[in-house]
């Protein structure tokens, strides 16, 4: 009898696990009004998510007119530049009360960047790998939707190529440099829509 009641006790936990519900949420993510990520999330188990973020952290591309002071010619120049990043880590969401919760957690990810002047002539590339934490505040308006305040803090590992009058073939600087990346002028807000998801296997 006490095998029996043992068994019906582990099989009702096991179906109540199988038949939790796994929730998914799609967002944005900005620290400014050009400074945008897309934010995806996985609930993993109750209050324990997966998430990932990815998108153009600064796009600018400029042109003018440069006059010669040898000759009355003028020639069209551009500069610009384009830094993208992704980044994938977990969080750990403990409520204070019902709809408001602190959310911690690990981050890894890489940061692209590209800036290129014909003015100057020359062209940059760097990767900069990261891995930090993710602090925050998240407040659910209702079942479906929350926002929140998050800062990123990280430790950054900086490489970057210097190549001048596009002689790819001899980068004239090279970089290798560590930084910390804990600028409170990068705290982002989030805007996040939950789906109800599939019921967990």
């Amino acid at each position: 009898m006490k095998k029996a009641l043992i068994f019906i006790v582990l099989l009702g936990f096991t179906f109540t696990l199988s038949a939790q519900t796994k929730h998914k949420e799609v967002g944005l993510r900005t620290t400014s009004l050009f400074d945008f990520n897309f934010l995806f999330k996985k609930e993993m188990k109750k209050d324990r998510w997966f998430r990932a973020r990815a998108g153009i952290l600064n796009l600018r591309v400029d042109k003018n007119e440069y006059q010669s002071e040898t000759d009355s010619l003028s020639t069209e120049r551009k500069n610009g530049n384009i830094f993208f990043g992704a980044t994938i880590g977990f969080e750990k969401r403990k409520f204070i009360n019902e709809q408001f919760a602190f959310i911690v957690g690990p981050e890894t990810g890489m940061d692209f960047r590209y800036n290129s002047s014909d003015g100057g002539h020359f062209r940059d590339f760097g990767l900069s790998p990261k891995v930090g934490m993710v602090l925050g505040f998240m407040y659910e308006i209702n079942k479906r939707f929350n926002i929140g305040i998050e800062f990123a803090p990280a430790i950054r590992f900086d490489y970057s190529k210097r190549f001048i009058d596009n002689d790819f073939d001899n980068p004239s600087i090279v970089n290798y440099y560590s930084t910390l990346d804990a600028n409170f002028n990068n705290l982002a807000v989030t805007a996040v829509y939950r789906f109800k998801g599939r019921k967990g296997k």
